[in-house]
C-alpha cells in the first residue's frame, strides 16, 4: 500500500493551496495530500475533527488569506502565533462572551524555516468586519500586528493535537474596513503564489 505524504496542505477552499500543492508535487517529486476545513467558522467547526484525523502524526503547512488591521500596502506572508475568537460585536465594545469560554490558543513556535516570518495575532469570529475597531481589552502587547481570519479558531486546536507539526502561513491580501473585499479579490491569487514560491524555496533543508 502506498505511504500517504508526511506533509498535510490545509485551508479553507482548494483555490488558496492549489499553486503551493502544485509547487511541491513538482519540487519534492512525490504526491501531496490536502484537506479543506471549509469557508467560515461554522464549516470549519465542523470538519475539524475529520481533517485532524486526517493530520494525525503528520507535518501540516495551513494556508490562507487574512485582512490585517491597520495600514495595507502589499500583499506579504506572516505566520500566526496566536489565535483569538473574538467577533466584531466584541471588538466595537457592544457585546461580550462568557468569561473563560473562549481562551485563546497560543501556537507553538514555528520551526525554524519560517523563521524570517512576521508573526501575527489572528483574531476571528463568524463574519467579516467591515470596520477596523479593535477592543480597547485586546491586551496592547498584541496589537502589532493584529490580523483577521475566519477559520483558524474553529478548528486549529484539533489539528494541532493531532498533528506532528502545524504551521500556519497567512497571505496578508487587505486592510480591513469597507474595501476589504475587492483588495482581496485582487490580491488573494498573488497570495497564493507567494504562499508557493516561499515554502519551495524553504523548506529544502526541514525535507521531512
Amino acid at each position: 500500500m502506498k505511504q500517504p505524504s508526511p506533509i498535510l496542505l490545509v485551508a479553507a477552499a482548494e483555490f488558496e493551496l492549489a499553486a503551493l500543492r502544485d509547487s511541491l508535487q513538482k519540487s519534492l517529486r512525490e504526491d501531496i495530500d490536502y484537506a479543506m476545513v471549509g469557508i467560515g467558522a461554522i464549516h470549519a467547526a465542523k470538519n475539524a475533527e475529520r481533517v485532524a484525523e486526517k493530520a494525525r502524526g503528520r507535518k501540516v503547512i495551513f494556508v490562507g488569506t487574512a485582512g490585517i488591521f491597520g495600514k495595507f500596502s502589499t500583499v506579504k506572508l506572516m505566520c500566526a502565533r496566536q489565535v483569538l475568537w473574538m467577533p466584531a460585536c466584541e471588538r466595537a465594545n457592544i457585546a461580550y462572551s462568557i468569561p473563560g469560554l473562549h481562551p485563546p490558543i497560543d501556537l507553538p513556535a514555528p520551526p525554524s524555516w519560517v523563521a524570517d516570518l512576521e508573526l501575527a495575532t489572528v483574531v476571528c469570529g463568524p463574519t467579516i468586519s467591515k470596520t477596523a475597531l479593535l477592543s480597547t481589552e485586546l491586551p496592547e502587547k498584541l496589537q502589532q500586528p493584529v490580523v483577521e481570519n475566519l477559520e483558524l479558531y474553529s478548528c486549529i486546536a484539533e489539528i494541532m493535537a493531532s498533528a506532528q507539526e502545524t504551521v500556519i502561513l497567512l497571505g496578508i491580501t487587505n486592510a480591513i474596513g469597507p474595501d476589504a473585499h475587492q483588495q482581496w479579490k485582487k490580491n488573494h491569487p498573488l497570495a497564493a503564489k507567494l504562499t508557493a514560491e516561499y515554502c519551495v524555496s524553504h523548506m529544502k533543508e526541514s525535507r521531512p
